[in-house]
């Protein structure tokens, strides 16, 4: 159907200007889960500060910082202390969790012990850039599709990703993949889980339109499935549930919010 407590205490930073500033790393730089991370940041952020753990970075604070990227591999609760320091050395910066694999089975996990924001080591690509615009990274801006066809066979999940888009001006069809047949020219593909999964991705090549932009939307999305995926045809993928700002950001021109939760 067509849509259209700490014990550390420090003395409060002067205020600086924040247009621009340094990221502060705080981890591991080298782990295979965190290594294409850092080496992104490294190449793309104005300045980057690299400490090898939340001690060491309370030691020889930075200056000039407007994000805090903190690695976690494992069980968080021995740093705790240090990281509510580490918070109050910065009051104006909510720092960012990167969880490494490890972290699933960690009870508490580090986003029950230390709080804030996170993301998962496979999801940086999709969520991080954002988060480091105050550090002089810039994120490429599509040029928004001015057609989309949804392709799922779980219809609530159509109608909450046909839901993101009903204020921008962009044609927008919920289908099944057997439709597809009788749909042509559409700018984008947004595919479901529910209608194509890895075993299937050959299928894509089938319904692929020429200099259409394909997107795959997935549960549990590895690193190997993501690879797999862009290896198959797709050219993003975005993992449910989560931040679906990257599917915004294609389509967004005007103000309006979206409060809904898409998964």
């Amino acid at each position: 159907m067509p849509h259209q407590t700490s014990t550390i205490s420090f003395a409060a930073q002067p205020e600086w200007d924040r247009s621009i500033g340094t990221l502060l790393w705080i981890g591991d730089r080298r782990s295979i889960a965190f290594q294409d991370c850092y080496a992104y940041c490294d190449a793309n952020v104005s300045q980057l500060a690299y400490r090898r753990g939340v001690e060491d970075a309370l030691a020889r604070p930075a200056s000039d910082v407007n994000a805090i990227l903190v690695c976690r591999e494992n069980d968080s609760a021995q740093v705790k202390v240090s990281f509510d320091a580490l918070l109050e050395r910065y009051p104006a910066i909510e720092p960012t969790l990167l969880l490494g694999p490890l972290c699933a089975g960690c009870r508490p996990n580090p986003i029950e012990t230390l709080g804030g924001k996170a993301i998962w080591w496979h999801d940086w690509q999709s969520r991080l850039p954002k988060h480091l615009q105050d550090c002089g990274v810039v994120e490429a801006t599509p040029s928004q599709p001015d057609s989309i066809a949804i392709v799922t066979r779980d219809h609530a999940m159509g109608e909450a990703l046909a839901a993101m888009v009903e204020h921008e001006p962009v044609t927008t069809l919920v289908c099944d993949p057997e439709q597809l047949v009788s749909t042509q020219n559409f700018a984008e593909y947004w595919w479901d889980d529910s209608a194509i999964k890895p075993s299937s991705f050959g299928q894509l090549e089938v319904h692929k339109t020429r200099n259409a932009f394909n997107v795959w939307i997935a549960n549990q999305v590895s690193p190997l499935l993501r690879d797999r995926a862009i290896e198959s045809g797709f050219d993003q993928v975005i993992a449910k549930p989560g931040d679906f700002g990257g599917l915004l950001r294609r389509v967004r021109t005007s103000t309006a919010t979206f409060g809904r939760n898409a998964a």
